[in-house]
């Protein structure tokens, strides 16, 4: 198996395992700690040599419209001191905006630390640079797309989780 695509949860995966079946899906948990540690079994178990971080995530930005797909090329964990800060960037490899995204522990939490934001627009979520440093480790390709669920401080029930899971799958479905 060469590409293997991650999702956090079953409910992000499900659009994609409908319209493609034959894509290799692995599901890696919520939050950084899970999704390391379930993309470096996956990565391993598959024999997996690129990977594609798939999921939703709430923009920061207005620039991004909810349902809009979106490649992210620069990721950081938000709140770590900056002399512990890493940026992880990468050029872009799709037609899909690019943007900046930071890795956070709880919603919301972009915003203590948007300050630090590039040029590109900003989305927050909670795998992407604990996923991007796992692959790297690894030596396995990386890419990292999202789909635009919500509006950081939205509540949950405003999240439009079902239309950003299967623009996300359409997406995939085409790469």
């Amino acid at each position: 198996m060469q590409r293997l695509f991650l999702f956090p949860t079953q409910e992000e995966a499900q659009a994609l395992q409908r319209l493609s079946p034959q894509s290799p899906c692995r599901i890696i948990g919520v939050g950084m700690a899970q999704a390391a540690a379930g993309a470096a079994r996956a990565i391993v178990e598959c024999g997996a040599q690129s990977v594609i971080l798939c999921g939703v995530a709430g923009a920061m930005s207005e620039q991004l419209l909810l349902g809009q797909v979106v490649e992210v090329v620069e990721d950081r964990v938000a709140g770590l001191p900056e002399r512990f800060s890493r940026v992880y960037s990468s050029e872009p490899q799709t037609n899909y905006q690019a943007v900046a995204s930071l890795t956070v522990s709880h919603t919301e939490d972009g915003y203590l630390y948007s300050d630090t934001a590039p040029a590109y627009p900003l989305i927050e979520q909670m795998e992407g640079a604990a996923v991007c440093a796992v692959a790297e480790q690894l030596g396995v390709e990386f890419l990292h797309l999202r789909a635009i669920s919500n509006r950081v401080g939205d509540p949950f029930p405003k999240w439009e989780l079902s239309r950003a899971c299967e623009a996300l799958a359409e997406a995939l479905s085409k790469l």
